[in-house]
């Protein structure tokens, strides 16, 4: 009898290189907001074919779009800084 395991997927996925390459890009003004998310976009179809392939009955966008793991979060919080390397500058740019 084969072996049954059970994974659980909680949504984020590891972003390609193209996708990184592009926040970084947005961050220096070299591409505009719009290019961005075409960019966003042409990845998370990419994840979305990926899981599909995989034979996953239910997909995530693998959170492509979110800046940060704790985006939407530090807006609830009063008094927050980042003090690690360019993150402060980093943040304020990229939100």
């Amino acid at each position: 009898m084969p072996r049954i395991f059970r994974a659980d997927h909680c949504g984020s996925l590891i972003r390609p290189n193209e996708l990184r390459a592009a926040r970084i890009a947005r961050l220096r003004g070299e591409i505009d907001e719009a290019e961005l998310h075409r960019i966003e976009d042409e990845a998370i179809l990419g994840a979305l074919d990926l899981q599909r392939r995989a034979g996953l009955g239910i997909y995530t966008d693998g959170e492509f779009r979110r800046r940060f793991w704790f985006s939407g979060r530090s807006s609830h919080a009063t008094r927050l800084v980042f003090v690690c390397g360019d993150w402060p500058r980093a943040i304020s740019a990229a939100t």
